[in-house]
C-alpha cells in the first residue's frame, strides 16, 4: 500500500503541474528516492555532456508528453535494479535545461513546455524535470531527423518515430494497441484504479465512421507489413504530409495493407479524423469475342471526375441531386471538396488507381494533390507505377519474405487442406513467386490440383505472373462441377448474396444449390455477416470475382443472359430497398457527424431521430443514434447500439461503440457479451479475446474489492485464458509480445492476490495460480519461484506419511508440480524457461523430502 499512496501523490504532482521544492517530499519521501520507475516517474544517475546522451534524454521526454506527462529526476543511481536507488546528485541544471531545450528544437516535431527545478533532498543537489500532459487534441510528438549514431550506423532512433511511455520503458509506437493508447484521453488514474493491466492500451480510443467493403473482399488476414503500418501511422502526425502512395507490381499486398491501416485507424483514430472513406476503381474486362470492354461489379470511380464526385457526396459537398444536374463542374468541386474536407477531417484511401489509363491516373494524382491542400485530411493512394510523387511520398510495396512469408505459406496450406511443405520447397515458392501473396496462393492452388511443389514452380515460369495466376484459377474453375460453375457466377456478378438471392437467380434446385455451395466454400466463397441469424450469406474476393466473370463464357453456356438477370436482379433490389432513402440516410449520417464534431450533440440526436422516423428501425440510423448519444447520454447509446444489432446491425464499429459505452458505464459483465458477439462476427478474433480478458481483469478487480478471493482470481483465469487464445490467432510478432506481457501480469496479480490467504483452502488455491502460469506458458524464474513457495506452505509442519486433509492436500501438490514441471508447455517469454524447470524439479525433490 506505501507504493501506491507514493504513486498516488505522484499523480496528484504531475497532474497539478507541481514543481520546484515541494517536490522533495514527493520525489524522496523521508529523505530517500522512490524505490520505483513506472509511468509516470523515471530517474537517471547523471546527464554526460554529449549530443548522444541529450538525444537519449529528449526521447525519454517526448515519450512523457505523448503519453501522461511526469518526471524525471537526475541525480538518483541504481544500486539494485528495480529495488534500490541512492541518492548520487547532479547540479548542472543551467548546462541541462540549455541543452535539453536545444535537443527538443532539434529532434521533436512540436515544442514540448517542459520545466526543470533543482532541489535538495538530504543535502544533495539534485534536477527535476517536469513534462506535461500532451492535450488529446493534438497530434503525438514524433521525431524530425534521424538522432545521433550510439555505434556506427546505428542512430538512436530514425526520423518520423513516435515515442511513447510505458511501465518504466520509453518504446517506439508500432502496432495497433499502442496508437489505440496514444488516441485515448490516457488517464493516468486507471494506473492506480487497479494493479492489472491487460493491455498497453487500456484506455477507451476514438471509433470513427467508415464505409469500407467486407474484409472478405479485400484480406481476411494481413501477413507481416508492421513496418509499413507503423510507417503510416508516423505519416499521420506530420501536418506537412497530406499524400502517401503504396507502389509496387499486382499481387504484392498493396490494397490488403492499405485495408489494415485503414481497418485499424478508424478504431483508434487520432484527433482531428471523423471518418475513413475507401474509394476504388471500377474495373473492365475485355471480351475478344464480343470486341466491347464488360462492367465489372463493386465499383465507385472509374475517371478522375466520378472520383470527385464520389468524394463531394461522401463528404456532404454536393448532393446526389446537384450531381444529377450538372450543377457543378470540377473547378467547383474541387473548391467545394476542400472546405468540405476542412470541416469533415478524413482519411481517404484511393484504391486501384492503376486500372484507370495513364493519362487518367495522372490526371487523378493531379486532383488529389489539390485537394489535398485540405489540410489535415489525407490520401492514401495505391497504384503499380508512380507517375507524379516524390520518393519521399511513396512506400514501395515488396514482396514478403522470412517468417511473415512462412506464415503465409502454412496459412495457406491448412486453408486448401494441403500436407506442410519442406523447408526448401517454401524457399524455392518464395523465389518464385517473388513474395507475392497471390501468386503464392496461385502456385499453391496448382499443388491442390496435384502437382508437386517443382511442378508447380517449373508450370509458372515462363509465364507473367498474372498470365500464371488466371491460368492456376482456370484450371480449378474447370475441375467445378456445372451447377458450381453457374452459382459460382452468379455470387461473382452480385459479389455479396444470401443463399435465397442465389436460389432465385440461378433458379436450380435447393439441394442443388446447397450442394453447389459446399463446393465452393472449399475454394472461392466465404461466409459474409449475416443480416438476420436464420439466412447465410457468400462473399467472394474481388481478385477472384474479376476472373471468374471475365471467364463466364467457359463456365456458363448462356453467362450473357445469365449476367444480365443477375445485374438486373442487383438494380431491382436496390431499387425495393430504396436506393432513394438511402441517400437520404446518407445525407443524415453526415448531418449528424458534422453537428458532433462542432459539439452539437442535441441537434445531431434530433437528426437521427427524424431520419429514423422515415426509416424505422433501420439499422445504419440506431448505429448512428447511439454513436450521437455516447458522448452526452451513455445509457441512450447503450440502448440505441443493442437495437442497432437487434435489427441487424453487423458492422464493426457497433461492437467497438458498444464495448466503448458499457465499458464507460462500469458494466463489465454487458461488455464481455458484447465482447461475445464480436466474436461471433469478427474476422479479428485476436483483438477482441485481448479485450475480453481486459474486461474479466476488470471483473477481477471488482471482485477483490468485495473480498471475493475466489471469485477475483476465477475471472483472471478467465483472462488468462483469453489471452492465450489472443496468442495463438495472431502472427504479429509486436502484437504476440504484448499479449504476453499482459499474461504476465494477470499472474503476477493473481498470485499476489492468492498468496494473501494463509488457510488451507488459500494455500490450495496458491497454488493452482502457479501451476495454472506454469501450464500456460508463463516460465519465469518468478513462477516457477512460487509453485516451489506454494508447495512449502502446503508441507510446513505436515507429516507427509500421515492420512489427514492436509497432508494428502501436500502429497498430491507434490506430484502435481512434479508433472507440472515435467510436461510443461515451451516457455512464451524466457528463453531459459527449460533449465528453469529443471532446477525446479531439483529444488522440488528437497520440499518434498
Amino acid at each position: 500500500m506505501e507504493i501506491l499512496k507514493q504513486k498516488e501523490s505522484l499523480l496528484d504532482a504531475v497532474e497539478n503541474g507541481l514543481v520546484g521544492a515541494d517536490l522533495a517530499e514527493v520525489l524522496a519521501p523521508g529523505g530517500n528516492p522512490l524505490s520505483f520507475e513506472f509511468d509516470l516517474y523515471d530517474c537517471k544517475e547523471t546527464v554526460a555532456d554529449e549530443k548522444e546522451a541529450y538525444a537519449e534524454l529528449a526521447k525519454d521526454v517526448i515519450a512523457f508528453f505523448n503519453s501522461y506527462g511526469g518526471y524525471l529526476l537526475i541525480g538518483v543511481s541504481e544500486r539494485k535494479k528495480d529495488q534500490e536507488f541512492i541518492l548520487s546528485g547532479f547540479d548542472q541544471e543551467a548546462k541541462l535545461a540549455s541543452h535539453l531545450k536545444s535537443a527538443l528544437d532539434s529532434y521533436a516535431s512540436e515544442r514540448i513546455a517542459f520545466h526543470t527545478s533543482p532541489i535538495t533532498i538530504s543535502g544533495k543537489r539534485v534536477v527535476v524535470i517536469y513534462v506535461p500532459k500532451r492535450s488529446h487534441l493534438d497530434q503525438p510528438v514524433f521525431t524530425v531527423k534521424n538522432g545521433p549514431e550510439n555505434k556506427p550506423g546505428r542512430p538512436i532512433f530514425l526520423e518520423k518515430t513516435v515515442f511513447f511511455r510505458r511501465k518504466d520503458e520509453c518504446l517506439k509506437a508500432v502496432i495497433p494497441e499502442h496508437w489505440e493508447f496514444l488516441n485515448s484521453d490516457r488517464d493516468a488514474r486507471r494506473l492506480l484504479a487497479s494493479p492489472v493491466k491487460v493491455s498497453p492500451a487500456n484506455a477507451v480510443s476514438r471509433v470513427i465512421p467508415n464505409n469500407l467493403p467486407d474484409r472478405n473482399l479485400i484480406c481476411t488476414q494481413l501477413f507481416g507489413r508492421q513496418e509499413i503500418i507503423g510507417f503510416l501511422w508516423a505519416w499521420m502526425a506530420d501536418d506537412l504530409a497530406p499524400i502517401r502512395l503504396l507502389a509496387g507490381l499486382g499481387g504484392k499486398g498493396k490494397t490488403s495493407i492499405a485495408y489494415e491501416f485503414a481497418s485499424s485507424f478508424y478504431k483508434n483514430a487520432p484527433q482531428p479524423f471523423e471518418q475513413v472513406l475507401w474509394l476504388s476503381a471500377k474495373k473492365f474486362q475485355f471480351r475478344a469475342e464480343r470486341n466491347e470492354y464488360m462492367e465489372l461489379p463493386e465499383c465507385w470511380y472509374s475517371s478522375p471526375f466520378e472520383l470527385l464526385e464520389s468524394l463531394a457526396l461522401a463528404t456532404g459537398a454536393a448532393t446526389e441531386t446537384e450531381l444529377a444536374q450538372e450543377q457543378s463542374g470540377e473547378y467547383q468541386l474541387l473548391k467545394m471538396l476542400r472546405d468540405s474536407l476542412r470541416i469533415i477531417p478524413s482519411l481517404v484511401i484511393v484504391d486501384d488507381i492503376d486500372s484507370l489509363d495513364q493519362n487518367d491516373q495522372r490526371k487523378v494524382f493531379e486532383v488529389v494533390q489539390k485537394i489535398a491542400a485540405a489540410a489535415p485530411s489525407k490520401f492514401l493512394l495505391t497504384t503499380r507505377a508512380n507517375y507524379a510523387f516524390s520518393n519521399e511520398q511513396c512506400v514501395q510495396v515488396l514482396g514478403l519474405g522470412g517468417d511473415a512469408y512462412k506464415a503465409l505459406v502454412h496459412d495457406r496450406l491448412e486453408r486448401f487442406g494441403l500436407q506442410p511443405l519442406k523447408a526448401g520447397d517454401i524457399t524455392r515458392l518464395e523465389k518464385a513467386s517473388d513474395g507475392s501473396p497471390l501468386w503464392t496462393e496461385s502456385l499453391l492452388r496448382l499443388v491442390k490440383q496435384g502437382y508437386n511443389c517443382g511442378e508447380a514452380i517449373d508450370e509458372w515460369k515462363g509465364k507473367p505472373g498474372e498470365d500464371a495466376r488466371s491460368a492456376a484459377l482456370q484450371k480449378e474453375l474447370e475441375a467445378l462441377s456445372h451447377l458450381a460453375r453457374r452459382v459460382l457466377y452468379v455470387a461473382a456478378v452480385l459479389r455479396e448474396s444470401s443463399r435465397t438471392e442465389l436460389l432465385e437467380v440461378t433458379k436450380v434446385g435447393k439441394q442443388q444449390l446447397d450442394d453447389a455451395l459446399a463446393e465452393l466454400q472449399a475454394l472461392f466463397l466465404v461466409d459474409a455477416p449475416k443480416i438476420i441469424d436464420k439466412e447465410p450469406r457468400f462473399s467472394i474476393s474481388e481478385a477472384t470475382a474479376a476472373a471468374v466473370v471475365s471467364a463466364g463464357n467457359d463456365l456458363v453456356p448462356d453467362h450473357s443472359r445469365l449476367f444480365s438477370v443477375a445485374r438486373g436482379y442487383a438494380k431491382k433490389a436496390a431499387a425495393v430497398n430504396g436506393s432513394g432513402a438511402k441517400r437520404k440516410i446518407g445525407l443524415a449520417i453526415n448531418q449528424a457527424i458534422s453537428l458532433s464534431r462542432i459539439g452539437d450533440h442535441a441537434r445531431a440526436i434530433e437528426t437521427a431521430d427524424s431520419a429514423l422516423k422515415n426509416a424505422k428501425n433501420n439499422p445504419d440510423l440506431l448505429l448512428l443514434r447511439g454513436r450521437c448519444c455516447l458522448p452526452v447520454d451513455t445509457d441512450m447509446a447503450v440502448t440505441a447500439f443493442s437495437n442497432a444489432y437487434k435489427y441487424g446491425q453487423k458492422k464493426p464499429l457497433l461492437f467497438d461503440l458498444w464495448f466503448q459505452a458499457l465499458t464507460e458505464k462500469g458494466l463489465f459483465a454487458n461488455a464481455i457479451d458484447v465482447c461475445d458477439l464480436a466474436l461471433d462476427h469478427s474476422r479479428n478474433p485476436a483483438v477482441w479475446y485481448g479485450l475480453r480478458a481486459r474486461t474479466n481483469a476488470q471483473i477481477s478487480v471488482q471482485r477483490n474489492n468485495e473480498g471475493n478471493t475466489g471469485a477475483a482470481v476465477s475471472f483472471l483465469s478467465r483472462s488468462r485464458d483469453d489471452l492465450r487464445a489472443a496468442l495463438n490467432n495472431t502472427i504479429d510478432e509486436k502484437q504476440k509480445e504484448s499479449y504476453v506481457q499482459d499474461l504476465e501480469a494477470v499472474h503476477d496479480i493473481s498470485w499476489t492476490i492468492s498468496s494473501k490467504v494463509d488457510d488451507l483452502p488459500g494455500r490450495v488455491l496458491a497454488f493452482d495460480v502457479a501451476t495454472g502460469a506454469i501450464n500456460s506458458g508463463d516460465i519465469r524464474k518468478a513462477t516457477v519461484t512460487r509453485v516451489l513457495d506454494a508447495v512449502r506452505k502446503l508441507v510446513s509442519g505436515e507429516d507427509l506419511s500421515s492420512d489427514s486433509s492436509p497432508a494428502r492436500a501436500a502429497r498430491s501438490r507434490i506430484e502435481e508440480a512434479s508433472r507440472t514441471f515435467r510436461f510443461a508447455p515451451k516457455a512464451i517469454g524466457d528463453a531459459n524457461g527449460s533449465s528453469l524447470l529443471r532446477r525446479g524439479l531439483l529444488e522440488l525433490e528437497k520440499v518434498g523430502s
